[in-house]
């Protein structure tokens, strides 16, 4: 797995050397993406923590549609407990309302693993915001259904951009549902 991470970032470093730089919408916010965090996911009702990392991305396939994907791998702090692993691959559409403001949607396939793996999918409704030329927020809601769990989950974000090509993000979900879920997620990212 770490040399198919070190491979995919050094074609990453390439790619990004040939090109221009950063593809920007008409509103200033990037689609085109890839980053890797640190995610901290605490099943509220019973105190249980997972940590692990998180990869993700996003690709800018016309003006306004573009493709999405992540995968978490999560590690239980409590013995006892399985690994976990959520994958979400799906496609968004955006809409620019302001000069610096896009609402978006985008419906995905959701995969998730905790000894036993579910799949459903997860609608998400949302709105990004270049606030400042280098700080992006962004907020949304999604609707997530997998195996026999529903929730409404409700996610901001901050994105700071290093230069045109690097930046550093945070992220906060709050779920609530079959469970009760947060979490957070801390990481770099590149433009492309």
């Amino acid at each position: 797995m770490k040399k198919i991470i070190a491979i995919a970032v050094t074609s990453l470093f390439a790619i990004t050397a040939m090109a221009e730089g950063p593809a920007k919408t008409d509103t200033g916010i990037n689609y085109n993406n890839v980053e890797v965090g640190y995610d901290t996911f605490i099943l509220d009702d019973y105190d249980f923590t997972w940590t692990g990392y998180g990869l993700g991305g996003s690709f800018l396939i016309s003006e306004n549609i573009y493709a999405t994907a992540n995968y978490n791998s999560l590690t239980p702090e409590t013995s006892g407990l399985d690994n976990a692993s959520l994958t979400y691959v799906g496609l968004g559409y955006r809409l620019p309302v302001a000069s610096s403001v896009d609402l978006f949607s985008d419906l995905s396939y959701v995969s998730r693993t905790i000894g036993t793996t579910d799949t459903g999918y997860r609608i998400t409704l949302g709105a990004k915001s270049k606030i400042a030329s280098a700080v992006e927020l962004m907020g949304a809601y999604s609707y997530v259904d997998v195996g026999s769990s529903t929730y409404n989950a409700f996610t901001g974000g901050l994105r700071v951009n290093v230069t045109d090509t690097f930046y550093g993000y945070g992220r906060y979900t709050s779920m609530t549902g079959t469970n009760s879920i947060t979490t957070y997620s801390l990481g770099v990212g590149m433009n492309f």
